[in-house]
């Protein structure tokens, strides 16, 4: 068996879910972000606990999207490839917002958290962009 873009979508497609679906999870569960502190933790007000849950719960739903591609629709399809855009786009939009908000705040910026966020954005936009380029209509039969 060769490996080729098909493999390397359902890679992509595999680790946003994967991601999508651990950080959804822990902010939904916890009311939280893994970045804050416990102080930052104890002055969240309720109504800023519920906007985080349902982040969790968008984070969530992005990451089972990716899984019904992978398990259903197929990365090699055109839905799929449709999909892969939309991915594309959310990380990007991601990686902007990171850098964006960094740009107002240098400090910010050399934190383990911004960088995480940072790698995971832009290896999976990168990534999805891959998908959407490379997969051709041959690659359906491999």
């Amino acid at each position: 068996m060769t490996f080729g873009m098909k493999q390397v979508a359902i890679i992509v497609f595999a680790l946003h879910a994967l991601a999508e679906l651990l950080f959804g999870a822990r902010s939904f569960l916890s009311g939280t972000f893994s970045s804050q502190t416990a102080e930052e933790i104890a002055a969240l007000s309720p109504q800023v606990m519920i906007s985080i849950r349902f982040f969790g719960a968008a984070l969530m739903s992005i990451g089972l999207l990716a899984v019904v591609t992978l398990l259903s629709i197929g990365v090699a399809t055109r839905a799929g490839r449709i999909i892969a855009a939309v991915l594309a786009f959310f990380h990007i939009v991601g990686l902007g917002g990171v850098l964006f908000t960094g740009a107002g705040f240098p400090e910010v910026l050399t934190t383990t958290q911004t960088a995480g966020a940072v790698v995971i954005h832009g290896v999976l936009a990168l990534g999805f962009l891959g998908v959407i380029l490379g997969l051709r209509p041959a690659d359906r039969a491999r």
